[in-house]
């Protein structure tokens, strides 16, 4: 037995750099696995712990401002664990040489208050009431605006000017994310403004304790559907209510939650090429290697050796493989968590997870590396084991060849020069071989494409969704004005026209559900908002009830096209009839005629905001409109879309790793397979170098195979990466907006470049062998020919 074992592993030792190679690429596998699978658990648990520490609301009720002594006391309520109020004032802090930033003063009572939602302080101090005009600030905030303790900024809030000292710099699990716009479902750093200070800061101001906002926290167990409805009829009759927020619908939660989602669709299809292409280039191996060891197998049987010693003697090899392959993959799947979690994390102002790996991903990615591995030797151990001594010491080593047929009369044909012809007639000969090698480049190198072109459609729809929109700017009051002041916007130089609308929160109920809506008022002639109609049609002239509602949530509420459904906008219920189905990025997205949205809300002819279209420079004409006050914001369109374009380009680091696994995983495939279907042909190499041809054509006929083998595979990559990007657009259309193929010539160009000019130094090692292979020695032992 010692000696079948030692035999087994000086047989591994002389093909140690292709065993290398496949510990490299299974590495690779288990690694983009148990890492990628693992970040992204660790970014929910990033949000989960935040949420944890923090006490975050379970749920948040928005009114009217109301003095603290006349809020409800929501005690009595068996599910109720905890609440507090607070008060969530809009104001604007001025900047310079920039566009007023729009912020919210949160106020916190540090005696009484701050429990839910708990404000975590990262540098500085916290707020004191002997420091009444000292505040924290939110950390996007003071990183994006280089604020830093001790600095002094001026806060405008209801024509009131507030001169505050920066105490500290915070971290609130309420708002993980700030998104660009309230109506744009965009993470974009620092553009909303949170500033945490005491209730005396306004109750000076105002003369009363005055608040806006109940958070409430539920006893472990009690669901927030439940006691929604609970709580808000307790609170109607007695408070103005404006929104209602539970927690997995709050900005930051809800956006992770849907982004990655997005990435669990098309990871799959990115592990499961890694994974075939790990099996491939195992089987390959090891079928090379039992070829090869035939002889001294046969000769081993003859002297007795029984056939299931011989063939676990051969699984030693496999065995080290695994491990190597696990160890270096941990390694891998290390780097793999940290360069996404981070590229991630960075891309929209997220705080970072702690570096680490999931035990159950290690211990599903360490079973995936035993069961390839496994599969890939199981065949030639199998027909191995079948075996006889004399089959095995006889057989030709070149009885895999393929059979030419008519390609041998076409070869014959063939122009240039005997190099290029004896490439082509090589991969002729073994038609299966080079199949499988280009079938397998070309998956890995089409999943990468395919991810860039998921990534630029993306990108392109969410950008398609404004810019398709005649508007160039949204504009939001502080508070709501009569439609006819569109006139007075209008009279500023640059506006051409301005577009009212006004937004309510409210509750749908359909025959499945109820849930939370974002309502849109618009004028249906006015085609000012033109989203995706995935069925039936938008807004029309003469509309008076209709309602276009976003497909994710009319899928979960059991809605249908042509169905009454009835709004609750707190109390005031009213009917709407479902006209279509619109593909949205924000979740619960709906719009309704203007007059619709004004009659539920009893607002008259009030609106909370205009569209605009600008005719001039839209700097200059945005200056110029603050200058009117009662402007809470003013977001630009083409800075919508280049926030959207800015998320993306950060997240093309993630999409990048991707594209460095596949390459270099193509390249290890290359190396395997090149190094089989040449060193099979070992002796005819051989041959030709006796019979006088030179290094120079032998090398040249070797690369000349490689890169044939590479064009074919980067032109079958082209399909299979746009159809593979198809389905990966279909999944993500399912789980979020709808999903427009949009591919540009760079995500193909990206991958098909460095990757076909890489191949040839794949085929290094076969050749610098063939070329070292002593040829007295080939023609004594007749190993050639």
């Amino acid at each position: 037995m010692k000696l079948l074992v030692t035999h087994v592993v000086r047989a591994g030792w002389r093909i140690r750099y292709r065993l290398a190679a496949v510990a490299l690429v299974v590495a690779a596998g288990f690694g983009i696995y148990a890492g990628v699978y693992s970040a992204i658990d660790l970014l929910f648990d990033r949000r989960n712990q935040e949420f944890e520490e923090g006490h975050v609301a379970d749920l948040e009720v928005r009114f009217a401002p109301e003095d603290s002594q006349r809020i409800p006391d929501l005690g009595s309520l068996p599910g109720i664990a905890e609440s507090e109020s607070r008060l969530v004032f809009p104001g604007q802090m001025m900047l310079a040489d920039q566009p007023p930033l729009l912020t919210l003063m949160v106020t916190i009572d540090p005696v009484n208050g701050g429990h839910i939602n708990r404000l975590k302080i990262l540098e500085g101090e916290g707020i004191s009431r002997d420091k009444p005009d000292h505040v924290v600030i939110d950390r996007n905030m003071a990183a994006f605006h280089h604020l830093k303790p001790g600095d002094s900024i001026e806060l405008v809030m209801a024509d009131e000017s507030y001169h505050l000292k920066v105490c500290g710099i915070g971290l609130s699990p309420e708002f993980l994310l700030a998104p660009a716009n309230p109506r744009v479902f965009i993470p974009s750093k620092g553009s909303l403004g949170v500033v945490y200070g005491l209730p005396q800061l306004i109750q000076e101001r105002v003369g009363l304790p005055m608040v806006n906002s109940l958070l409430i926290r539920l006893k472990p167990g009690e669901s927030v559907e439940k006691w929604t409805d609970e709580i808000l009829s307790k609170l109607e009759g007695q408070l103005l209510l404006d929104q209602v927020i539970p927690s997995t619908e709050q900005f930051g939660s809800r956006f992770l939650e849907l982004s990655l989602n997005a990435f669990r669709v098309c990871l799959p299809a990115l592990v499961i090429v890694f994974d075939l292409t790990a099996f491939l280039v195992t089987f390959f191996l090891l079928f090379q290697w039992i070829v090869q060891e035939r002889r001294e197998i046969g000769n081993l049987m003859a002297f007795g050796y029984d056939r299931g010693v011989i063939g676990l003697a051969y699984l030693i090899p496999v065995a080290i493989l695994g491990i190597i392959g696990s160890v270096v993959g941990l390694a891998v799947a290390l780097a793999a968590s940290c360069l996404f979690s981070t590229n991630y994390a960075d891309s929209i102002g997220f705080p970072h997870p702690e570096l680490a790996l999931i035990p159950h991903h290690i211990l599903v990615g360490v079973g995936g590396v035993g069961v390839i591995l496994l599969a890939a030797v199981s065949w030639p151990l199998i027909w191995l084991l079948r075996l006889t001594p004399l089959e095995a010491v006889r057989e030709s080593m070149g009885q895999g060849a393929d059979r030419l047929g008519i390609l041998k009369q076409i070869l014959a044909w063939l122009p240039g020069r005997i190099w290029l012809r004896y490439a082509m007639r090589n991969l002729a000969r073994r038609k299966s071989i080079s199949a499988m090698t280009i079938l397998s480049v070309a998956a890995g190198l089409g999943v990468t494409i395919s991810f860039f072109i998921n990534l630029t459609s993306n990108a392109g729809t969410a950008v398609n969704m404004i810019r398709n929109d005649p508007w160039s700017a949204i504009l939001e009051l502080f508070a709501p004005v009569p439609i006819e002041d569109a006139h007075e916007f209008e009279a500023v130089d640059g506006v051409e026209k301005a577009v009212p609308f006004t937004k309510l929160s409210a509750r749908i109920a359909g025959p499945l559900s109820k849930a939370n809506i974002a309502i849109g008022g618009i004028p249906p002639e006015s085609g000012i908002r033109q989203p995706e109609i995935l069925a039936g049609r938008g807004l029309q002239a003469g509309d008076q009830d209709a309602l276009v509602l976003e497909r994710n949530l009319a899928e979960k509420c059991g809605v249908q096209i042509g169905q009454k459904v009835t709004i609750d906008s707190f109390g005031k219920k009213k009917e709407a009839t479902v006209v279509g189905f619109l593909s949205g990025a924000l979740p619960g997205e709906a719009y309704v005629p203007l007059s619709w949205a004004q009659d539920i809300q009893e607002s008259g002819d009030l609106c909370s905001g205009f569209f605009l279209i600008f005719k001039g420079d839209p700097e200059q004409t945005r200056k110029s409109l603050f200058e009117k006050g009662n402007i809470a914001q003013i977001t630009l369109k083409t800075e919508i879309v280049a926030k959207i374009l800015e998320t993306t380009g950060e997240k093309i680091g993630i999409i990048r790793l991707g594209a460095i696994f596949s390459v270099v995983i193509t390249l290890l495939f290359i190396f395997c397979s090149v190094s089989f279907t040449i060193l099979q042909r070992k002796q005819e190499y051989v041959m030709l170098r006796v019979l006088g041809m030179s290094d120079g054509s032998i090398v040249s006929t070797i690369i000349a195979e490689v890169l044939f083998l590479g064009l074919i595979a980067v032109l079958l990559a082209i399909p299979v990466g746009y159809q593979t990007a198809h389905f990966l657009n279909s999944r993500v259309s399912e789980a979020w907006f709808n999903v427009t193929l949009v591919a540009e010539i760079g995500d193909f160009l990206k991958t098909l470049i460095p990757g076909l000019l890489l191949m040839p130094i794949a085929a290094l090692g076969a050749i610098r062998q063939i070329l070292r292979e002593p040829l007295d020695r080939s023609l004594r032992e007749r190993q050639c020919g």
